[in-house]
């Protein structure tokens, strides 16, 4: 049997994402800087400006850590289970709208679809209830960031973002899906989107999917275009006016009197 085929996205470009990311940041960290002279001034809003510093830095780290080991074991059952069709791009950064970052885990391009994967190498304990969860910490339950939320928002983004690339026919074909890949435990219920406990349940449920919605050049143009995006770029004036003339071709009619 041939295995699903891995892609990278560029390089370079990527540097180019990561580089606006961080500029994002810097700006951020400037506003809080600025909203602690405004409420503190003086001495004691110095002193404060260091720790907002770190809490900010803590926090990114928190969203950044993703549990690189857990991906990687995930994606070897992907790349192990799905058949030749499939496409398997790791750790995407996309950019749909100026200044609006995404960053996908896994997407997984097939016959069924576009399937993005928000992975969680969360420990312990996990509770999913209509779309909130749960961890047990210090044998406490703790609410936490939902995923499927977290993912809900990668969906519109990605739909954005295909739009801009010319390919909105596909975006009934973007399937968000959540994996946690060393829960202790994981119980979900009511929950909106997919849930699974292992990447091997998550790899049998997309190989389950006969549905061929996607030819192979489709998927292919589809998994091209997103190892080569590039950040946003705003269209000049005249290359707005002929995107315009060319969705609605009125625009060029001249009006009759």
């Amino acid at each position: 049997m041939m295995l699903a085929r891995l892609l990278k996205q560029n390089r370079e470009i990527k540097e180019e994402f990561y580089k606006k990311i961080a500029e994002k940041h810097a700006m951020e960290k400037e506003k809080i800087k600025e909203k602690i002279d405004d409420a503190v001034p003086g001495f004691l809003g110095k002193m404060l400006k260091p720790a907002a510093d770190l809490v900010y830095n803590l926090e990114q780290k928190k969203k950044d850590d993703k549990g690189e080991n857990g991906e990687f074991i995930s994606f070897l059952k992907f790349f192990l289970v799905l058949p030749s069709e499939w496409r398997i791009i790791n750790d995407v950064v996309l950019e749909p709208l100026e200044d609006e970052f995404i960053q996908i885990d896994h997407l997984m391009i097939g016959p069924p679809g576009i399937f993005l994967i928000e992975t969680k190498n969360w420990r312990g304990a996990i509770l999913g209830k209509k779309d909130e969860f749960l961890r047990k910490e210090n044998n406490k339950w703790v609410k936490t960031s939902s995923p499927i939320k977290q993912n809900y928002r990668h969906q519109k983004l990605f739909g954005e973002w295909l739009k801009r690339e010319g390919f909105e026919k596909y975006i009934d074909l973007i399937f968000p899906v959540v994996l946690f890949v060393s829960p202790d435990l994981l119980k979900t219920e009511d929950c909106t989107m997919p849930v699974f406990d292992s990447g091997l349940a998550l790899s049998i449920y997309l190989r389950g999917k006969k549905e061929d919605c996607l030819s192979i050049s489709e998927i292919e143009n589809i998994a091209n275009r997103i190892i080569n995006a590039k950040p946003f770029t705003k269209l000049p004036v005249t290359e707005k006016i002929e995107e315009k003339q060319k969705k609605n071709p009125r625009i060029n009619q001249k009006k009759k009197w």
